[in-house]
């Protein structure tokens, strides 16, 4: 493991957190998304994460500042009723995974999350990924059903297990 620091968001970090984001986008089934962002809209994205509210948006940093990776909570669902459910993402950038940097954001990220008013936190993982699934379920996230072939990306169909942990 590497030395890091996992602090809150800030503007300045929009466009290392869009470069490692849209790594995922091109050449992963981690997310469904297929176009890269642009940094305005995850500029617009980040404005969606105020520090007191229940969206929390998370950077893990180096002793030398660059940001190696993020957290989020964000809406689960558009309507109302579900003000108290939020769904968890997390990414690393390449060349940094698999050294506990995904484990250190989600600590600090459900510590934070202890402060607020969520009851339910959710994670949707593309399958196969092993490693995503024994990250959420370190944290106490469960299984709760599996969707057959819910996207199509890089000419196939891929599943999606979703996770629930309780607050």
């Amino acid at each position: 493991m590497i030395p890091i620091t996992v602090r809150y968001a800030e503007l300045k970090d929009v466009p290392a957190v869009t470069s490692i984001y849209n790594d995922y986008v091109v050449y992963t089934t981690a997310t469904f998304d297929v176009t890269p962002k642009h940094i305005e809209e995850r500029t617009a994205w980040f404005h969606e994460h105020p520090r007191e509210s229940r969206y929390k948006l998370l950077v893990a940093e180096d002793e030398h500042h660059a940001v190696l990776g993020f957290a989020a909570t964000n809406p689960f669902r558009p309507k109302e009723a579900y003000h108290s459910s939020v769904e968890t993402t997390v990414y690393v950038a390449r060349g940094m995974r698999s050294r506990g940097i995904g484990a250190d954001l989600y600590h600090r990220l459900f510590e934070e999350m202890e402060q607020t008013d969520v009851h339910r936190a959710y994670a949707c993982i593309s399958l196969p990924n092993p490693a995503s699934l024994a990250l959420h379920e370190k944290f106490g996230f469960s299984p709760v059903g599996v969707f057959h072939e819910a996207g199509h990306k890089f000419g196939r169909y891929i599943s999606i297990q979703w996770m629930e942990k309780q607050f």
